[in-house]
């Protein structure tokens, strides 16, 4: 009797089994979403922007579901190591239909790398792994300068970029980087001397469009002709070691060259001003006001 009891509970535990299998493969099978259990997407496209007084970390978030509240900034001294909160970013702050969100360090110092991370928050509080990209950025002194050429005025035709000022000084100066020639009808910026190197980088939109110094390429006989909306990468070599520096040609008239310049105080660190991947700066009309500021 036993072993007849047992038989028959065997083929009622089959017999539910096989039901089972038959409403989990079939077409009513349902799939069954916990809201607020799933973790937010990470940032993407992270860049820095360095400026002189401040980082500005800036990045994308799709949010398909608006179910972003707001995102953490992180950052740290070490590329792979140490990153600490330094801020929260509401995603009220920005307008709803935004993809592009960012923030603005200012407890930076010159001569100094710092590597940052974003992290999003959801509804349900819960955070997004970090950002994929290792980003970096140092700030660095940027100065709007005018040089007029050396036949016109030789005094004011130099430049030295640790100045960190915008004053024009005389081409002769031990100190001079760069100063302008007139070259038979056209002017060019000369580099003084062979611890200084240049290269003509070409047209840009705005001088952010540059995130990094090259290794190579530079002009072989140390000057290229001056052209506006061309940005100009330089070398220089100092005391502490190499440091990077970049222009971006404002104006170019007959007798003087206006531009906008950034000199890396950190040596050896090629990192001038990373740009967002693809975009456009609209730091050009920032630049427009700060110019009739100088004037």
């Amino acid at each position: 009797m036993k072993e007849k009891t047992l038989q028959t509970h065997r083929i009622i535990i089959s017999t539910l089994v096989i039901f089972l299998l038959l409403i989990a493969c079939g077409e009513k099978e349902k799939i069954v979403e916990v809201e607020g259990d799933c973790f937010p997407e990470a940032p993407r496209d992270v860049w820095a922007l360095n400026l002189p007084d401040r980082v500005t970390i800036n990045w994308w978030h799709p949010d398909p579901d608006n179910d972003i509240t707001s995102f953490l900034v992180y950052r740290s001294e070490y590329i792979d190591t140490g990153y600490a909160r330094i801020g929260t970013v509401s995603r009220g702050d920005f307008p709803p239909d935004t993809y592009d969100f960012l923030y603005d360090d200012f407890n930076v110092s010159f001569n100094k790398q710092y590597f940052y991370e974003v992290r999003a928050v959801n509804a349900a509080g819960r955070v997004s792994a970090p950002s994929y990209e290792g980003v970096s950025g140092t700030p660095r002194p940027e100065f709007f300068v005018r040089l007029y050429s050396l036949d016109f005025d030789p005094d004011s035709s130099g430049y030295d970029f640790t100045s960190f000022g915008s004053h024009a000084q005389m081409y002769t100066l031990e100190s001079t980087d760069i100063y302008i020639n007139n070259a038979h009808g056209y002017l060019e910026i000369v580099a003084r001397g062979p611890r200084v190197k240049i290269q003509d980088y070409g047209f840009v939109f705005s001088f952010d469009d540059i995130n990094y110094a090259p290794e190579f390429g530079w002009s072989v006989n140390g000057s290229v002709e001056a052209v506006e909306e061309h940005c100009y990468m330089l070398r220089l070599g100092e005391a502490d070691g190499v440091h990077y520096a970049k222009m971006y040609l404002w104006e170019v008239a007959a007798t003087y060259v206006e531009f906008w310049c950034a000199y890396q105080t950190s040596a050896e660190n090629r990192d001038l001003a990373p740009p967002r991947p693809g975009g456009y700066n609209d730091r050009a009309f920032v630049r427009a006001s700060l110019k009739r500021g100088a004037q």
